[in-house]
């Protein structure tokens, strides 16, 4: 038998970002839920495939939506915001290891 999905669950990734821009937990741990895997695989997949930076890539990726939550336009796509965070911090790792 499946379970029903809460309130927080039934939301779009937009009404959850209202809701996290009030610093509401659950509505974080229902969006972290629902793409931590996905934003994982594609950070592994960009930083040579390294388990250590693409944990670190994620939870700082994390860390940005929760701080920038308020700064968020609920019109524009969730999950294109999410990449972007995350693609950018990609980047700055790609220059942190040339100038080593």
């Amino acid at each position: 038998m499946k379970r029903s999905q809460t309130p927080h669950e039934q939301a779009t990734d937009e009404v959850l970002m209202t809701r996290i821009a009030k610093r509401d937990k659950q509505a974080f741990d229902v969006l972290y839920n629902r793409y931590h895997k996905r934003l994982y695989g594609y950070l592994y997949r960009m930083c040579w495939q390294n388990q250590v930076i693409a944990e670190d890539l994620l939870q700082e990726t994390f860390i940005r939506v929760f701080k920038a939550a308020k700064d968020f336009d609920p019109s524009r796509k969730f999950v294109t915001w999410l990449f972007s965070i995350g693609s950018n911090l990609v980047k700055n790792e790609y220059r942190r290891h040339a100038r080593r």
